[in-house]
């Protein structure tokens, strides 16, 4: 038979940083993930000022949010992200979530912190990016209930705000052409439910101006999850434009090569003749010519 496992235990074998502070931020606990992320032995924290490693520019907040969790003015289902220092003088991003006593039952604090700092500038390397692009930069929740990014670039090709996207996550469809919008919510079906989309689409109405717009999207799945879809939106206007130009080029260089062709087989039937009478004309002039005695 099993014994039950040493609570203890499980918490040093989780990857996420697990420790407990007291109700003025002082470590009382922590498990041995402490020193895969910081590089710290766990007892060299106790006793210690959890705030202390926080990045100085972010201590100040930090501490305002804990002390407002610790108050009970602020919920426990908000993490946060900020810089904490490592025992070799780096600076890794953490996102942090911090379980009250009356949630877990234990003396103190529970803080669970995981290392987001690929994540963390990886976003803000799509952010530099984006703020720079004319291309629409975006991001919503699975079901298109939240919008988790988009940068400023929406406004001019959508005509909506970014804070408005905020209140209202699918407000972009209404500048979608009411005939391409049905074709345009069968893709985010598509995007919520894993697939990858490709598809051009159009913005504005039959009445006004409309611009075209190339939109690739694609699912961020997380343990076989789909948990956002992202992509970008890119005004192709002028692509479209230039294509209906070469059109109208084609059909007109057609339409005037068949002419000159009409005129050339005219031409050409026109001398066909010509030089079958000519030829005629000389058979029978020298039908006239000939001696008849000539056998």
């Amino acid at each position: 038979m099993c014994e039950r496992p040493d609570p203890g235990t499980l918490i040093d074998l989780a990857q996420d940083k697990v420790v407990v502070l007291d109700a003025d931020g002082i470590y009382h606990y922590c498990n041995a993930a402490v020193t895969d992320l910081l590089g710290f032995d766990p007892e060299e924290l106790i006793g210690a000022d959890a705030f202390e490693l926080v990045y100085p520019d972010d201590r100040e907040w930090v501490r305002d949010v804990f002390d407002a969790i610790v108050a009970g003015e602020r919920g426990t289902d908000e993490p946060f992200e900020y810089r904490y220092g490592t025992a070799d003088g780096e600076w890794i991003w953490l996102r942090t979530t911090v379980h009250a006593p009356a949630e877990t039952g234990v003396d103190g604090y529970v803080l669970t912190s995981r290392d987001v700092t690929e994540e963390v500038e990886s976003r803000r390397r799509l952010e530099t990016i984006a703020s720079v692009s004319s291309d629409v930069f975006w991001m919503f929740s699975a079901d298109w209930s939240d919008l988790l990014f988009v940068n400023d670039a929406v406004e001019d090709v959508y005509g909506v705000s970014a804070e408005t996207l905020e209140r209202q996550p699918r407000r972009f469809l209404q500048a979608v052409h009411p005939d391409d919008r049905p074709y345009v919510e069968r893709a985010m079906d598509r995007l919520s439910n894993g697939e990858s989309t490709h598809l051009d689409y159009r913005l504005g109405t039959d009445e006004g101006s409309t611009t075209w717009v190339r939109v690739p999207g694609e699912p961020v799945i997380e343990h076989g999850e789909v948990v956002a879809v992202t992509g970008f939106a890119r005004d192709v206007t002028e692509e479209y434009r230039r294509e209906r130009q070469l059109a109208v080029m084609d059909n007109l260089l057609r339409h005037t090569i068949r002419n000159d062709m009409n005129i050339v087989d005219g031409t050409a039937a026109q001398i066909a003749d010509r030089v079958a009478e000519a030829s005629d004309a000389d058979d029978a002039d020298g039908a006239d010519d000939r001696d008849p005695t000539d056998v």
